[in-house]
């Protein structure tokens, strides 16, 4: 049974999630944050430890400094605090969300790092120890084409499996990693579809920029439309990220 909202093959279900209000085509933001809501994501995924970006503001977490050397990374917090937990009326365009609200750049400067800038008569850089200005409110709600990218959290001990489901859902005539089956059962939720499941590589780790962004050895999961989904195995952290404000790749 094909959903609305997605494109793969849903089975063992008599009705397919429905797309939320106001979003028939389902292959943007909204679609992919509905995934997140789907019965068997839900219970693998913390979303009340969320991160919404654009390109003014960011809701639910701090920017920070990468981890030296690590294998993937990002410059999001070690927490991310934002709750999503639907979408607005119908027609509305927004997510329902509940974040603080940070502006997108570290506005104070550690003492020594200012002093030090002071003697020498040139910008203070940038630290890890520096701390962003919240704006004075928590969001509410959020215009879903305002958003450059979203992360999430996984529940606890549920990143393997969240992580293994979601590939299953976004390409669901392929497995990965491969299985000696030439199906992937319990894997791949497409594969009581008729037609042999081809098992896939693993992808090559990718790191990019978009927006307020920055990410580092991650692992591709597929995309969903003009979103891209991505994997931070370190971190136990998906993200959500719109193809068109992709700045840099690597």
């Amino acid at each position: 049974m094909r959903s609305n909202c997605y494109p793969y093959v849903t089975t063992g279900s008599p009705d397919p999630w429905a797309c939320p209000p106001g979003y028939p085509d389902g292959t943007g933001m909204a679609a992919a944050l509905q995934l997140l809501l789907s019965p068997q994501l839900q219970t693998l995924v913390n979303l009340s430890a969320c991160a919404f970006l654009a390109r003014g503001f960011i809701a639910g977490a701090q920017l920070t400094a990468p981890a030296a050397g690590a294998a993937a990374y990002d410059n999001l917090s070690a927490a991310l605090t934002g709750v999503f937990s639907g979408f607005g009326p119908s027609g509305s365009g927004r997510a329902e969300i509940a974040a603080p609200l940070y502006y997108p750049r570290a506005s104070v400067r550690p003492a020594a790092a200012a002093a030090a800038a002071a003697d020498a008569a040139s910008p203070a850089p940038e630290s890890a120890s520096q701390t962003q200005k919240a704006v004075g409110f928590a969001a509410s709600e959020v215009q879903l084409e305002a958003l450059d990218a979203v992360a999430v959290d996984a529940a606890s001990g549920g990143y393997p499996a969240a992580k293994q489901l979601l590939i299953g859902l976004l390409n669901p005539n392929a497995c990965w990693p491969p299985a000696p089956e030439p199906r992937c059962p319990g894997l791949n939720p497409g594969a009581g579809m008729p037609g042999p499941v081809v098992p896939s590589p693993a992808p090559r780790a990718v790191s990019l920029t978009a927006g307020s962004l920055l990410l580092g050895g991650a692992a591709p999961l597929g995309a969903l439309g003009s979103i891209r989904l991505l994997a931070n195995d370190a971190a136990s952290r998906f993200y959500l990220v719109r193809s068109d404000r992709i700045e840099f790749l690597g």
